[in-house]
């Protein structure tokens, strides 16, 4: 939890929300699930309210279960379900982790998909409410610009992280990451997003196949 604090207070002076925010109330929204969307932590659900996080969190969602499904059907896998008699179509998805990891990611998605359209939603409720009360002025009186979201002087959100972005590709410090599934049956062979490119992967924390060896798996066992 400590660190997850740490993570979020290097981006308080570019986010406006967690600039303001209390460290122990984003305390709460990162240990509190969300009562609509239970795999969803409370902060994640506010983040879909965002310009910029939410965009992030729904391609970074489907990243991640394009990832556990390439896994989960690729033939290797699919040959082990085979070998110890595992059906994950059946009720037996649990047991095996990259069936599990891919099903909750997809249900992580979906709850994501929903969370931003609720959001969206609410929004577009609350610009039609603010739309209709300045169309229809109080005589003498003036439409408070401050409870209004698109009022002039607003943070602009896109325009900040554009600039940002357009930095890091300036001075070629952006990063891209790759995607990489370890095969346990081929040891040291994993795979891209494409499971039919195989790499092979000296610089993880199993370089040595640690993992595979017998007797370390005997005494996990």
């Amino acid at each position: 939890m400590m660190d997850k604090l740490s993570s979020l207070a290097k981006f308080t002076s570019s986010c406006p929300f967690l600039g303001r925010t209390k460290t122990s109330s984003l305390r709460a929204l990162c240990t509190s699930a969300s009562p609509q969307f239970p795999t969803l932590t409370r902060l994640t659900e506010k983040a879909t309210e965002c310009p910029v996080m939410g965009a992030a969190l729904a391609k970074r969602s489907g990243q991640l279960v394009q990832s556990f499904a390439s896994v989960a059907q690729g033939v290797d896998v699919v040959k082990i379900h085979q070998d110890k008699g595992v059906d994950v179509t059946s009720g037996g998805i649990e047991r095996c982790p990259h069936a599990s990891k891919a099903f909750a990611a997809a249900r992580m998605a979906d709850e994501l998909a929903s969370a931003k359209k609720r959001s969206e939603a609410l929004k577009a409720a609350k610009d039609a409410a603010h739309k209709a009360a300045a169309s229809k002025p109080t005589e003498g009186t003036l439409p408070d610009l401050k409870q209004c979201p698109a009022h002039a002087g607003g943070f602009d959100y896109e325009q900040f992280y554009s600039n940002e972005l357009q930095k890091k590709h300036d001075d070629n410090s952006y990063r891209y990451f790759n995607t990489i599934n370890r095969l346990a049956a081929k040891f040291p062979v994993a795979h891209t997003a494409d499971t039919k490119t195989e790499v092979e992967v000296w610089c993880a924390n199993d370089y040595l196949g640690m993992g595979n060896n017998p007797v370390v798996l005997e005494t996990m066992q």
